[in-house]
């Protein structure tokens, strides 16, 4: 051993540069690894509030806006992390706006709303691929 140390100075000086490189390179990965996972949840905690202020508008403009509505829900769409809720949320809208319309009470005209709906639920039901497809197919082959 000691006269292998002896033939090869230079391999030992190379192993010891190459044991006080792996530190600094540690530190730099988890650091980078930190600074992913802040931003990933920085993103999530945006999700999440854009999502439930869209949510929310949908709500309120129960009487009038019939255009803001069609495109909060055609955006509901793109929230596929709370796509089981979003389902449940728009299955009782339309259902609430079907018994508006049958009463004849003094609702807008949903019928936009509610095919904005059954498009919507389509999408958030299908796997993901599709999903992609479906945006593809609305942003380049538009009937």
């Amino acid at each position: 051993m000691l006269e292998f140390i002896k033939n090869n100075p230079y391999l030992i000086t190379l192993l010891v540069a190459a044991i006080g490189a792996i530190p600094p390179l540690l530190t730099f990965t988890i650091s980078i690894y930190n600074n992913s996972q802040s931003r990933k949840e920085e993103l999530s905690n945006r999700q999440y509030t854009q999502y439930h202020q869209l949510v929310s508008d949908l709500a309120s403009n129960a009487k009038d806006f019939a255009e803001s509505q069609t495109a909060i829900i055609y955006e509901l769409r793109f929230y596929r992390k709370y796509r089981h809720v979003t389902i449940r949320i728009l299955n009782a809208l339309k259902k609430t706006w079907e018994e508006k319309a049958v009463n004849n009470e003094t609702a807008p005209d949903s019928s936009q709303q509610r095919r904005e709906i059954d498009l919507a639920i389509k999408v958030l039901n299908s796997n993901p691929l599709s999903w992609k497809v479906c945006q593809i197919k609305e942003r380049y082959f538009k009937a």
